[in-house]
């Protein structure tokens, strides 16, 4: 075999090998893209003062028997997964908070859930931010359960875990909200953190 087939054959091998390593690549990334943070309503841990009042039932968290104005208060820890992270930020894949939720009375009820970091070591270590935040009074009321998502476009673009000397901590929490009679319970059945909010119109610039 001469030399210059010998080449030939060595650099098609390579280009077979990188054209593997570059597919399975894109395939591992796609599925970790979709190891994103979910939590059932009922997992979330609730205040003091919400102990009495809240009702876990499968997945959903709704309000029991409880004097009127009520409100009951949840934490949901967010752990670091593949799917919370993207590279390069475009202008379709920013942080998007997903709440599955019930508030069927605009006057008498209500649900808001803030994604929140506590910086645990740094220049500005015991800070707490509000980086998200969701308003069922933004959304059409309905008789049963519904699913939005927001997201805090320009502003809230990526999460940092730890970057050089700062550490942070990232929480949701929700509060169900009941001012006045109701035929039900404002109520909490699921949330999600994905990379698929859209942010139009801003420089994609990592925050």
């Amino acid at each position: 075999m001469n030399t210059l087939r010998m080449k030939f054959l060595a650099l098609s091998s390579f280009a077979l090998a990188l054209a593997m390593i570059t597919l399975l690549s894109g395939a591992a990334l796609a599925q970790d893209s979709n190891k994103i943070w979910t939590g059932a309503a009922s997992t979330g841990v609730p205040d003091e003062a919400s102990q009495d009042y809240v009702v876990f039932t499968g997945s959903l968290a709704t309000i029991g028997t409880a004097p009127v104005p009520t409100t009951v208060t949840l934490r949901y820890n967010v752990t670091a997964l593949d799917g919370l992270f993207t590279a390069p930020l475009t202008p379709t894949n920013w942080p998007a908070l997903v709440v599955r939720y019930r508030d069927s009375d605009a006057n008498n009820m209500q649900v808001i859930v803030e994604l929140k970091e506590h910086i645990l070591s740094g220049p500005n270590a015991g800070q707490t931010n509000t980086l998200i935040t969701f308003n069922s009074e933004e959304f059409p009321q309905v008789a049963g359960y519904q699913t939005q998502s927001i997201g805090n476009c320009g502003v809230f673009s990526s999460f940092k875990f730890k970057e050089q000397n700062v550490v942070k901590a990232y929480f949701i929490e929700a509060r169900l909200i009941r001012s006045g009679s109701a035929n039900n319970s404002p109520g909490l059945a699921g949330l999600a953190i994905t990379r698929d909010g859209v942010c139009q119109g801003f420089g994609l610039v990592q925050q």
